[in-house]
């Protein structure tokens, strides 16, 4: 189990350098991409079974959808009140 701390320095630092591969990646559809292009490529290296990889993508999707969530609704409390915030365990 690990946890997670996203920041707005972290962000940003990750964007500067994706546009310094490609200039494209200051547009966050571009950005977006090439984080999920990593995901599949890091996930691929797993030593388990393609079934077993796909099981951690699916995963992922969902972690990423609620972070998603959390961060669109405009939720008031501070997300870090959960005790899952910031854990996530494959």
């Amino acid at each position: 189990m690990s946890t997670i701390r996203l920041s707005e320095d972290l962000l940003r630092e990750i964007q500067q350098v994706l546009q310094r591969h490609d200039d494209a990646a200051a547009d966050s559809g571009i950005g977006v991409q090439y984080l999920a292009a990593m995901v599949g490529f890091l996930t691929s290296n797993f030593p388990v079974e393609p079934a077993q990889q796909q099981d951690f993508l699916r995963q992922l999707f969902d972690f990423a959808e609620q972070v998603r969530a959390d961060h669109t609704d405009g939720a008031e409390s501070d997300p870090a009140d959960d005790p899952a915030f910031g854990v996530w365990k494959p």
